[in-house]
């Protein structure tokens, strides 16, 4: 969530400054204050609240993300391609909408804690029906996450949203720490 922009300076430089202005190790320690010295380096309480708040669908980083959670719930990495299902659509019917409520739609359906892996085959089938028969087909599925989901949550609404973001950001925090 924190603009990239002159972020390729850092790297043109990087070398010069670790090399010649610092230490001349170049480790982790060096790479990341060479980094933070040019631009903000978010702490764990900011990671997650991008983690849980922010729309993150579009983003180029969501499939390795919900691969990682997948990983971490399956304790072994997903072998198989997925796709990403919105549990809730991203257009919602008047059923979804007033699960919703007043919130914007991409606000709500592009977070992380409303994304899982599945197979193209259940994306197409489930696609915008209500959540108790997603919820059978999750129970269902070749990936872990959404049988965890299903078994956890015998609704979903605004509060589970919630729920699940507050535990996938911190999973996240844990995993990524500053």
């Amino acid at each position: 969530g924190i603009e990239p922009s002159g972020l390729h300076a850092v790297f043109k430089g990087m070398w010069r400054n670790i090399t010649e202005d610092g230490d001349g190790i170049v480790n982790f320690a060096s790479v990341k204050v060479a980094i933070g010295a040019r631009l903000p380096w978010p702490d764990d309480e900011q990671f997650g609240t991008w983690v849980a708040k922010q729309p993150q669908y579009e983003r180029k980083i969501a499939p390795y993300f919900i691969g990682q959670y997948e990983a971490y719930i399956a304790r072994e990495t997903p072998s198989q391609s997925f796709q990403i299902e919105h549990i809730i659509p991203q257009n919602p019917d008047a059923h979804w909408r007033g699960v919703i409520g007043d919130r914007s739609v991409k606000e709500v359906v592009n977070r992380y804690a409303n994304l899982l892996p599945i197979t193209g085959t259940m994306n197409r089938e489930e696609s915008r029906k209500p959540y108790s028969s997603k919820r059978d087909a999750f129970i269902n599925s070749m990936f872990t996450s959404p049988r965890v989901l299903a078994e956890k949550y015998n609704d979903w609404n605004l509060e589970t949203l919630e729920a699940r973001s507050k535990e996938i950001a911190d999973w996240a925090v844990t995993y990524w720490p500053k």
